[in-house]
């Protein structure tokens, strides 16, 4: 299976006391889009993608380590 690029949506500006310039973040819920593409060798059914997400939680004074979750996506995949 092959994934595109992630693409995000536009992120909101956010300055760290301390920091030169601004970071691009996410704040609430979102959405990424990730277009999946199996192979022509598969075969019709229900998969699950496995994967990771890495995140950093900043305040306006810091930011944590960079931290990471397993993710669990179930695909399906159809005859086009």
């Amino acid at each position: 299976m092959r994934a595109t690029i992630p693409v995000y949506p536009p992120g909101v500006p956010y300055v760290i006391e301390g920091m030169p310039g601004e970071l691009n973040t996410y704040e609430g819920s979102f959405e990424v889009v990730v277009h999946l593409h199996a192979g022509d060798s598969a075969k019709p059914g229900e998969r699950t993608l496995n994967g990771v997400l890495r995140y950093q939680a900043c305040d306006e004074r810091s930011c944590r380590f960079p931290s990471s979750v397993p993710v669990s996506v179930p695909v399906l995949i159809v005859d086009s």
